[in-house]
């Protein structure tokens, strides 16, 4: 079994496949570790890292804990509490610097056995007949090989690896959409002081952009005016 991806979803299929007493190999473009966005957890994400025996390695990482979430809408706000349950299971997660939380796991996996390979891209694939796969991988060096695997698991994410080498991509019926990430500083609370707003526009490309990360800007100087 070939893993395309060492992000969470690649190194938490990996795992399973493993479980289950199948060879498995991992392929990551990048080096870990590396910054990607995507930090907030939720609680069902719990039951998976116990699941494939992960959770001691990224329980290492000393991460905050998180019992629930606040979401705000112009004057209006609304709280979601973990705890409050239909069914019974996890009340609270972790919020996580992606970069270590990934990490984590991709060194996790490798301490099962399961080779990791970092900075080695896929630039071909081919189905066999008997349904089998050869692709075609290239490390930092530039070197190239091939990998035979009876099955491919593409946990590239938005990267999207098979889809852009088989041309099975096609367009979207959703509006393009883009990130703007940033970081706030709330009042000390030993002193009382209020830390000024710390954001950063990232690939603010058009106009258009430019325009919602100034409405963006504005709602979030609104909501910490109304922080303690």
């Amino acid at each position: 079994m070939l893993v395309i991806g060492a992000g969470p979803a690649g190194c938490i299929a990996a795992s399973i496949v493993h479980q289950k007493g199948l060879q498995v190999r991992v392929v990551e473009k990048a080096k870990f570790p590396r910054f990607v966005i995507g930090e907030s957890l939720l609680p069902r994400v719990m039951d998976h890292l116990q699941e494939t025996g992960l959770l001691p390695d990224v329980e290492k990482g000393g991460f905050q804990k998180k019992f629930g979430a606040r979401f705000f809408m112009e004057d209006k706000s609304c709280d979601f509490n973990f705890s409050d349950q239909f069914t019974k299971g996890w009340t609270w997660t972790w919020q996580v610097p992606r970069a270590d939380f990934d990490n984590l796991l991709a060194q996790g996996v490798a301490k099962k056995g399961i080779p990791v390979d970092f900075e080695t891209s896929v630039t071909a694939i081919q189905f066999q007949d008997d349904e089998t796969s050869l692709t075609t991988v290239q490390d930092a060096a530039g070197r190239t090989h091939q990998i035979h695997a009876r099955y491919v698991i593409d946990a590239s994410g938005y990267g999207r690896v098979i889809p852009n080498l088989l041309g099975l991509n096609k367009p979207s019926n959703f509006d393009s959409r883009f990130a703007l990430f940033g970081r706030a500083r709330l009042p000390s609370p030993r002193t009382g002081r209020r830390h000024r707003i710390l954001e950063e526009l990232q690939n603010a490309r058009s106009k258009k952009q430019k325009l919602i990360y100034q409405h963006t800007r504005e709602k979030v100087q609104r909501i910490f005016k109304r922080c303690p």
